[in-house]
């Protein structure tokens, strides 16, 4: 992964994940990136940038597992194989992790 964002890149991908998105009716989308959105500055942005960009398809958030210690939804490779799903609140998440990353 790039250590800065290649806006060209990031528009193309807005762009492509937009379109996906809007071929499904009541889309949903697997939260999963644990704590690996820490690890480079411009991920908590690329996240927002999408959620803002899907507001409109009615998308229903998910996570399996519980969260990480510091409230991420956790990456699949860390999940036990009988992890329950659960509604992710995206808003909320955004909202509480703009404050610290």
């Amino acid at each position: 992964m790039d250590k800065k964002i290649n806006p060209k890149y990031h528009k193309e991908n807005l762009q492509e994940i937009k379109k996906r998105i809007g071929e499904h009716n009541n889309p949903t989308i697997w939260c999963a990136w644990g704590g690996s959105i820490e690890t480079r500055d411009y991920l908590f942005k690329c996240l927002k940038d999408i959620y803002l960009e899907l507001k409109e398809f009615n998308v229903k958030w998910i996570r399996f597992g519980d969260l990480t210690e510091k409230d991420h939804p956790h990456h699949p490779l860390y999940l036990p194989h009988d992890s329950q799903e659960y509604n992710f609140d995206i808003k909320d998440y955004l909202d509480k992790k703009a404050k610290f990353l």
